[in-house]
């Protein structure tokens, strides 16, 4: 990408939330693609086998670099072992069809990852790790386990075979910030929020310069929430809310002069930034009428003179 790596701020956008609490519910909340952090300086281990050799996995590659804000893509392999393991005294044993495969262990602030598919048939899957520009740089140390059960052909026993690998993610420092002239972000939601629902946002990219600008790594935070319903007993905060990132193109090219959508480049809704209003076991009456203030950041590269 030519010219100077820059980071874009963008205003604030406000979305106003409309929420119909439906009283008390079942909490059903469940934390997906999590990876386990360890401090920097633990020994570095590329892959394992553990419990059954029949069944291993690695990654390729096993150390990635990534900056603050940007996403990198892993791929990982499959090895369901040898013909001489999977004969035995009790006759012949297989890997079942499907795979699964976990990442353990709580994400580094502001990132988030994807394992596609995270079930598989096939002897390989696909990891992806975004990171947001709040990321702190350091080393982590990532396990990926995996589970498949063996069916013996005689008996009625179906063991399971486990195996895992580490992945080592080095995010690195981020450069200065620095304005791009003329580049504004904003956005607004589709829909309404209630407890457990989701609403996608089209996020308006506007360069009025004279340049054309590449934007990168778009990312969407919950800034602040203006709750006037909320009280001690009723709290309303930015803890109710949840945003999945843009999963879109990791580029666009804003020309002079001109304003875009999401919607205008024809990125489907399932590839925009998403936010969600958690559903929680107790009375969540503290967010009615909620205003929630969204801030849009965007790594950005001035491709003129």
């Amino acid at each position: 990408m030519n010219g100077t790596r820059k980071a874009a701020r963008a205003r604030l956008a406000t979305l106003t939330v409309i929420l119909a609490i439906a009283g008390t519910g079942c909490a059903a909340y469940a934390a997906s693609g999590l990876l386990n952090l360890v401090p920097s300086g633990q020994p570095s281990v590329t892959s394992a086998e553990v419990e059954r050799s029949s069944l291993s996995i690695r990654t390729d590659p096993a150390v990635v670099s990534v900056a603050p804000g940007d996403s990198v893509t892993v791929a990982v392999s499959i090895q369901r072992g040898s013909r001489r393991f999977l004969i035995g005294r009790r006759g012949k044993f297989r890997i079942a069809a499907k795979v699964r495969l976990n990442l353990a262990g709580p994400l580094p602030s502001g990132a988030s990852s994807k394992l596609r598919p995270n079930v598989t048939r096939s002897m390989a899957s696909e990891l992806k790790i975004r990171t947001s520009p709040g990321t702190d740089p350091g080393t982590y140390r990532l396990r990926l386990d995996a589970q498949g059960r063996l069916r013996p052909a005689v008996d009625g026993r179906i063991p399971m075979s486990y195996a895992h690998t580490f992945l080592k993610l080095k995010v690195t420092s981020p450069p200065p910030d620095v304005p791009v002239p003329g580049v504004e972000l904003s956005g607004s939601a589709r829909g309404s929020l209630a407890p457990g629902v989701s609403a996608p946002i089209d996020v308006q990219m506007s360069n009025t310069g004279d340049s054309p600008v590449t934007l990168g790594s778009l990312d969407t935070q919950v800034d602040r929430v203006i709750a006037p319903g909320a009280s001690a007993a009723l709290p309303c905060s930015q803890a109710d809310f949840s945003l999945e990132q843009f999963t879109g193109t990791s580029q666009i090219v804003l020309p002079p002069a001109s304003s875009v959508s999401l919607e205008d480049l024809g990125i489907p809704e399932s590839e925009w930034p998403q936010i969600a209003m958690k559903y929680r076991s107790s009375n969540q009456d503290g967010c009615k009428l909620a205003v929630v203030k969204l801030a849009f950041t965007a790594s950005a590269a001035a491709t003129g003179p």
